[in-house]
Order: C-alpha cells, then structure tokens, then sequence
C-alpha cells in the first residue's frame, strides 16, 4: 500500500530532525543519502500510524491487530473521514509465494522483473465508528494489490478469498496466499493444455488467449466435420474440463451439440497426457455423437 508522508490530518505526524539518524550520517558524496532520509521517515510514519490503530476503541480492531504484530513487513494508515467514522487500512505482505508458476508462465525474458517485483500485498479496510457501540463482527473490503509484471503473466485472475464471518486476520492470510499460489498454478497449467492441443491437433480454430478456459479444434468422422469445444474450470486441474462435440453437418432447431459423458482425467497428468486421453475419449464418442446426430435431425 502506498502512503501519504503527508496529508491533511497528518499534521500530528512530526518526526524530531535530530533523532533522524539518516541526517545525522547525512553524505553529500552519496547519491542514496535522500533515498535513505525518505526510507527511515517512512519507517517513522508507520509506526505513528500503527500506533494511531491500536489507539482505536474497539475491541475487535485491537485483537486483529494483535494477531498479526509479528509479522513482516505491514503498513498501516489510519483515516478520519468527514462523518465521524474512521478508516484503518492494513496492507499485509504475503510473503514465500513460489514464482515457478510465474517462471515458467513469463519465460527467460522476464525472469530479472519477475524475481525483482514485489510479494503481492493484501489490503484490507476496516471501518470503525467512534460513536457506535461495537459488535464484535467484521465486514472489511479486501483486495490484492500485485506487481505489474504479475499482471501482465496472469492477467485479472489473482483474487483474494471471500471473508467469512468467522473469519480473522491470522487465520485469512495463509488463505489468500494458498489462494493466490492454487491461481497461478491453474493458469499456468491451463496454458500448457492449450497450447498442447494445438501442437496434437493442428487444428486449433478458437481458445481463449486471455484466461485460457476454452479450447475448440475440428474433428472429423466419416466425412461429417464436428467442433470440440474443451471448457476448464475455474477448479482446474483439480476438475475435469467439459468436452462438447457439436456436428457442423446436422441441425435439428438449434445446432446439434452433446457433451461427453465422461472424461479420462487425473491432476496429476501431464498436460500432454492430458490432451492425448481427451483426444482418445472424442475420437471413442465420435461414432455414436455422429448416430444420434442423424436420429435428432431426421
């Protein structure tokens, strides 16, 4: 989370000049004198403000932030708003996600920004109102705040979990960091289906190029052309894909479509063994896809 060193209602905030060790050792002969000045003020600000959050009467704040007082790394920012009501933003670090999904989604290209960027950073906004007696519950806003490059491998897909209402701070983030790494994994082996069926097919007519959920390729029986439309879900690789065969040579009201009733599938496949047993379990139904495609237009 990016904070303000100053703001309108930070007039409180006012460091000593000579307790700043940073001046004290102040060099002209060093370009990184001012980084280090702006570092320890920032240093400074967060512990004026994490202060300024466990001074807040309530019960429920205090204990979430006690939870979480030993780990690394977390900024606060405490805002007072126009009607009264205060605004206590926590920004938490996840710390030792793997970057092998990342790695190997981004190629050796991006391999010094990726291992250069930043954990992803949860930020989570609870409200407080001074005037009002606490209920013990908690309905904070959460989001997930990650590095570009994060965003240009795996798009919009980086989400953190629902809060329950049983939930609190301590037990939610290894959540959001099991939800952000089972993510990236699903992304990047979905990427790897994909492009394993157009290098087994050659006959790649549409996917999805974005989140890579859909896969179509033409298949052929006796002459009849069929589109396979291989569907992953958002549980990927932990679910089976849905494969649906529709005939380009048969229509009844509609197009004549039909999804397989049943998919050979392990997570723990391949995806190259992945799309090879697809390919055998649609080459099996094409035949019987094909019959009852004549039945339903006769």
């Amino acid at each position: 989370m990016i904070l303000n060193l100053v703001g309108a209602d930070e007039d409180d905030f006012s460091p000593s000049l000579t307790k700043l060790k940073t001046l004290s050792d102040w060099s002209t002969k060093s370009v990184n004198s001012l980084s280090y000045l702006v570092y320890e003020l920032k240093d400074l600000f967060n512990e004026h403000q994490q202060l300024k959050a466990k001074a807040l009467k309530d019960d429920r704040i205090r204990f979430e932030l006690d939870t979480i007082s030993s780990i690394q790394g977390v900024e606060y920012f405490v805002e007072r708003l126009d009607n009264g009501k205060i605004d206590l933003f926590v920004s938490i670090p996840l710390l030792g996600i793997s970057m092998e999904p990342l790695l190997e989604a981004g190629g050796p290209s991006l391999k010094e920004k990726i291992a250069a960027s930043q954990a992803p950073e949860l930020t989570i906004k609870f409200t407080h109102d001074p005037h009002s007696v606490s209920s013990g519950k908690l309905t904070p806003q959460i989001s997930l705040r990650v590095s570009q490059v994060w965003t240009d491998i795996m798009g919009n897909i980086l989400k953190p979990p629902a809060w329950s209402s049983e939930s609190c701070l301590i037990d939610y983030i290894p959540l959001a960091k099991e939800s952000v790494e089972e993510s990236m994994k699903s992304l990047t082996m979905k990427r790897s289906v994909v492009r394993e069926f157009m290098k087994q097919t050659g006959s790649v007519v549409e996917y999805d190029s974005v989140d890579f959920r859909k896969v179509a390729f033409l298949g052929e029986y006796d002459s009849t052309p069929i589109m396979v439309t291989v569907s992953l879900p958002v549980t990927f690789p932990a679910d089976p894909p849905l494969v649906t065969l529709q005939s380009m040579a048969h229509f009844s009201t509609r197009p004549l479509s039909r999804n397989l009733a049943k998919v050979p599938w392990s997570p723990r496949w391949t995806a190259e063994e992945m799309v090879r047993r697809t390919r055998g379990a649609v080459a099996e139904a094409l035949s019987v896809f094909r019959k009852w495609c004549e039945d339903e237009s006769s």
